[in-house]
């Protein structure tokens, strides 16, 4: 509730919270001696959003009566919290006065107050008042991450901490530092309340050696600035590491070039047999599924009701009796006369309770119309009463809590007992000029109120602030919600004029009186109300949101009312959901086959009964979609012997036939609809064998599929003479078959044994590189692919007295290696072949020159092991005291490696760090 200062002519008839007593004072001999303890008052520190109340005493120590005419305060952080200011204090009395320091910004504060009395002396005696507002203090912990090696990393927490009693908002964090970074997974802008803390990770990955110095800076409210604080490390490097070699003196090898030898001879004929693959023929089928449609026809019902003499209504009226409500209670009363006006015009079976006291039994009990003189006793009833003995609080601001307490105590011999009947509507009216305050959701109390009444009969109605004008101004939180959600009325209590609205009040009273649920949902155009046997077109309408008919006149006791109506969602045509196979539409009613008596209409789909059917029957349609394949013709005559059903996947061996008049296949079992079948054949005319047209030379024999040569997946039947697959075909493949004949010449045998890396093969003149391969154990040249018949075969080759490739005895680095001939360095017209370890010449060598070939072991000559594993990036490397850059690290061994070719007895140092092992 509201609180207002209450000028000094007020006094007498103030309704007062504080037990001061308002006096005239009386005239005596002496004088009035103020005095205020304690004449200043420290609040200390608080927060911008909290409040610190302390007080100070108004002592009267002289012989009379002193009389305080008030206060003046100066300080906008501060407010005097009692609410007499100006009152009369006996001598030897004191009063306590509360101040409330509330900081509005984060700095000192101080105040000022005047107390002003009749005391002679002092006829204004000051109070001091200081206060501290609470501000956020950032602090920033200190990192030293000692000491790091270069290339090595090391990294900390830095904690941000707010000491201050305000939240810290920190907006931004930066870092400056050329050997240190941060990783900071805060987001900002970051709330810190309190004593919270934020952490940022500090990396630290020297570079260099010396001291390091990185700069955190944080952004923020505190009203100190911007803050930063330093991180400091130091990088170190491991000592230098020297290694020295002498390079060795390289080798010679000397070699005789041997001589050629040439054979000639003439290619066999090839033959060859081409065959087509028979394709494999497949048919898919899937099994028609029947299709089941049911229907219900539409029940009749007739529900009927007797109008009572004086239908019952149980109206709680729950009414706040703070103070803020002696405006209000008044006027309640006095509209109550057209309140129950307008109820008895419609029924005089009312009861009416009023609960104002916290045990919720009503003042005077339940009133009734032969209760005498309940105008009266109502106009009390609604403005007595308030907070009850023996409760801990005082509930009458909390009205949901009196209302649950009244309706616990009308059963079971309760102070309210008798109050609600049963079939009657409950309407519960509440009256406050607060929000709801009994410390539930008003669901709670909608669930609770429930427990006591039918919730169809159960309405809640409130006369609230609903505009926040009046009262303490909290509104009408609470009661709005659970009258919109029970369909009661709204009123505004801070309008003088709500009483004259108590009409809306009573209606909403008697509106299921004229409400009568129906048995089943109804279909609403079949309705027909008839009332003492009359059939009524007009006075009522139908409510599908509660399936009932509601009456729009009074109606009179005794009547009967007879209400006629279908069932709703009820099936009058029934279509088809498929276009069907009319030889297999068959129809059911009430699980009997009806062969007659109904006929189909195409246009619309639907089956049209010729005869009444009885309400409620079960009508069932079963039959198969106009287009369902029923039998299953193949598509071209088949091998039988080849024929294979698959039935969803599955090979069935059995349970079918083959019609060769139809050309189909036949099942013996009727099959589930959906089942997927699939019929695999070959034609009757195809070919299966490849028989080959002469008997070939078995390692002469080439199989193609589609130009692509199989050297798998097939195998030669010499029983046969024929080609033989050892994996099914797809069908349509062609085959083409190259072979010798058994009498054909293959053996190209060589008068000399030849260098197998030196051998040449000529066709007609041109050299094949492929096609052929050299048989050691018969001295042959072998063809893998025929020459043409009577082609000139020419064979060129090294005798294996010598090689064209000079094998060499130590691996050389190959930038090493000279070549002379008879003398005579050769630059060019040889490689050096890695995969022999082998010089090989470009160009024909005369047989019998004198090879020479002089090189670097490369494995002793170039390649330098080391002791320790270097950090890469400081490796040295000098030769003869000169730095080299002609080498690379090879990490795998852990050696130097030259690329150029060094000299022998050259010296090799290396300087190095060993590798940093970081922890």
């Amino acid at each position: 509730m509201l609180r207002y200062l209450i000028i000094p002519a007020l006094l007498l008839s103030a309704c007062s919270e504080q037990g001061f007593t308002n006096k005239v004072p009386e005239i005596e001999i002496g004088e009035p001696d103020i005095e205020i303890s304690p004449p200043v008052i420290n609040f200390g520190e608080a927060r911008t959003d909290g409040q610190i109340v302390e007080s100070f005493g108004v002592h009267n120590f002289g012989e009379v009566a002193l009389h305080v005419t008030g206060m003046e305060l100066n300080g906008e952080a501060f407010t005097i919290l009692t609410p007499e200011t100006e009152f009369i204090l006996d001598p030897g009395a004191s009063v306590d006065i509360a101040v409330a320091f509330t900081p509005e910004s984060s700095s000192d504060h101080v105040g000022l107050i005047k107390v002003a009395s009749d005391d002679p002396d002092e006829a204004e005696v000051p109070v001091d008042l200081l206060g501290l507002g609470a501000a956020p203090l950032l602090t920033i912990s200190t990192l030293d991450l000692g000491i790091v090696d270069v290339s090595c990393e090391e990294s900390g927490i830095v904690l941000l901490e707010n000491i201050g009693e305000e939240p810290l908002t920190i907006d931004e964090v930066t870092y400056k530092s050329s050997q240190m970074s941060i990783f900071d997974r805060n987001v900002y802008p970051l709330v810190l309340d309190t004593d919270e803390t934020a952490e940022v990770t500090v990396r630290f990955a020297p570079t260099a050696e010396g001291d390091a110095i990185g700069t955190l800076t944080v952004y923020s409210n505190d009203p100190r600035g911007v803050r930063s604080g330093e991180q400091t490390g130091e990088g170190v490097l491991a000592p230098l590491e020297t290694e020295d070699y002498v390079v060795s003196a390289g080798l010679t090898e000397d070699y005789v070039v041997p001589d050629r030898g040439t054979d000639d001879f003439v290619a066999a004929t090839l033959l060859s047999d081409d065959f087509v693959i028979p394709l494999v023929h497949s048919e898919d089928y899937v099994v028609a599924s029947a299709i089941h449609d049911e229907f219900y026809t539409a029940n009749e019902y007739d529900d009927q009701f007797i109008i009572p003499d004086d239908p019952p209504v149980d109206i709680l009226f729950a009414v706040d009796q703070s103070c803020s409500m002696d405006s209000v209670t008044v006027p309640l009363g006095q509209a109550f006369n057209d309140f129950i006006y307008d109820i008895n015009n419609a029924t005089q079976g009312w009861n009416i309770g009023v609960a104002t006291n916290d045990d919720g039994c009503f003042n005077y009990g339940v009133l009734d119309e032969s209760t005498s003189g309940y105008h009266s006793l109502f106009n009390n009833a609604v403005s007595t009463g308030g907070c009850t003995a023996g409760y801990p609080s005082c509930d009458t601001e909390a009205l949901y809590k009196i209302v649950d307490r009244a309706l616990d105590n009308t059963s079971n011999g309760g102070c309210n007992d008798g109050f609600l009947r049963t079939g009657a509507m409950l309407h519960v009216i509440v009256v406050s000029d607060e929000k709801e305050q009994s410390g539930s959701t008003w669901s709670y109390w909608q669930d609770r109120f429930e427990d006591h009444v039918d919730p169809s009969l159960l309405k809640v109605s409130t006369i609230a602030d609903l505009y926040y004008q009046c009262g303490d101004g909290t509104g009408p939180v609470g009661y709005t919600e659970l009258a919109n959600a029970t369909g009661g009325e709204v009123l505004d209590v801070c309008n003088n004029t709500w009483s004259n609205s108590t009409s809306d009040l009573a209606l909403a009273s008697l509106t299921s009186l004229h409400e009568y649920a129906l048995s089943y949902q109804a279909d609403s155009s079949s309705i027909e109300v008839w009332v003492d046997g009359t059939q009524w077109f007009s006075d009522w309408h139908f409510d599908s949101s509660i399936n009932s008919v509601v009456f729009d006149v009074d109606m009179d006791g005794g009547a009967v009312v007879d209400v006629e109506y279908s069932e709703a969602n009820a099936v009058a045509d029934y279509i088809l959901s498929q276009d069907p196979n009319l030889g297999t539409l068959q129809v059911s009613v009430d699980g009997l086959i009806w062969t007659t008596d109904w006929h189909y209409e195409s246009a619309t789909n639907e089956v049209v009964f010729d005869v009444s059917l009885n309400g409620g029957s079960l009508i069932e349609f079963d039959y198969f979609d106009a287009n369902a394949i029923l039998t299953y013709p193949l598509s071209y005559v088949p091998d039988t012997s080849t024929l294979a059903v698959y039935v969803n996947s599955s090979p069935w061996s059995y349970g079918w036939t083959y019609d060769s008049a139809s050309n189909s296949i036949v099942f013996a079992t009727t099959l589930p609809g959906g089942t997927v079948i699939d019929i695999e054949y070959l034609e009757a005319t195809a070919v299966t064998e490849y028989v080959l047209s002469a008997v070939p030379n078995t390692s002469y024999l080439t199989v193609y599929v589609n130009g692509v040569q199989w050297t798998a997946d097939w195998h030669y039947d010499s029983t046969t003479n024929q080609i033989v697959f050892d994996v099914a075909m797809s069908g349509g493949e062609a085959i083409h078959v190259e072979y010798l004949d058994t009498s054909a010449v293959t053996d190209y045998s060589l008068t000399m044994v030849p260098d197998p890396n030196e051998i040449e093969v000529f066709i007609d003149g041109v050299q094949w590189t492929t096609g052929w391969y050299y048989n050691a154990p018969s001295n042959s040249i072998i063809f893998t692919t025929a020459p043409n018949e009577g082609a000139a075969i020419t064979v060129d080759y090294l005798t294996s007295a010598g090689t064209a490739g000079y094998v060499l005895s130590q691996i050389p680095h190959p930038t090493s290696i000279v070549v002379y001939v008879d003398g005579y360095q050769w630059v060019n017209y040889w490689h050096y072949d890695s995969t022999l370890n082998a010089v090989v010449f470009d160009t024909e060598v005369s047989g019998g020159s004198v090879v020479t070939i002089e090189y670097l072991d490369v494995s002793v000559e170039h390649t330098f092991a080391l002791t320790d594993t270097p950090d890469s990036a400081s490796i040295e490397v000098t030769v003869d005291g000169v730095v080299s850059q002609d080498w690379h690290y090879d990490s795998a061994n852990n050696t130097i490696v030259f690329d150029v070719l060094l000299a022998g007895g050259a010296v090799v140092e290396v300087d190095y760090r060993p590798e940093t092992v970081c922890p």
